[in-house]
């Protein structure tokens, strides 16, 4: 908890938990007391988005394509001949199309790989549902083997070069990594 935090009383922390995504990316983008806490909360709920998004939403239906086989042989794509709307067919095979992931997806783009993927290993650790799943090994553990843990991120394998080689690296990284994306988010 921050200095600005600790002043706020109890309450108004836990309005701010329990606001929706807009209103606390209102408070974190206008002047006031409000303004520090609740762009520490963006801040996670853009890194829980984006891990979710890149290690979840990714991989369910990825191999379903908007064409059909028969339209390569020129027949029509649908009984009625018509070509139907995309977000629509998204929509029915359950891609998702979310405001907030492209948010995050925009807000996470900002930042060098190191720390985009030092963000992301260190929430994905906090994650609760982490238990008995390869991210449940140590810091030291996901450092030695980075070129895994970036490949389950959805990064290419460039580990050596991001110089995430320790536990204090990933863990400091990160911390410069929230404190930028704080900053970014209040200006």
């Amino acid at each position: 908890m921050t200095v600005a935090a600790k002043r706020l009383d109890r309450s108004t922390l836990n309005r701010i938990q329990r606001a929706g995504m807009t209103q606390v990316k209102t408070w974190a983008t206008s002047e006031g007391p409000l303004q520090r806490p609740a762009a520490e909360e963006y801040v996670k709920r853009l890194t829980e988005i984006e891990l979710e998004r890149r290690m979840v939403h990714r991989h369910v239906n990825s191999a379903w394509k908007g064409i059909s086989p028969t339209a390569m042989l020129g027949m029509p794509d649908y009984r009625d001949g018509k070509r139907k709307d995309d977000m629509y067919q998204a929509y029915v095979h359950g891609i998702r199309n979310d405001p907030w992931e492209n948010e995050a997806r925009a807000v996470f783009a900002k930042l060098p790989l190191r720390r985009q993927v030092a963000l992301l290993i260190q929430s994905a650790k906090m994650d609760d549902r982490i238990a008995g799943s390869e991210w449940a090994r140590t810091y030291s553990a996901i450092a030695v083997n980075i070129d895994h843990y970036l490949r389950l991120l959805g990064f290419e394998a460039v580990g050596d070069s991001l110089n995430l080689n320790t536990e204090s690296a990933i863990k400091d990284t990160a911390k410069n990594a929230k404190k930028k994306l704080v900053e970014m988010i209040m200006r």
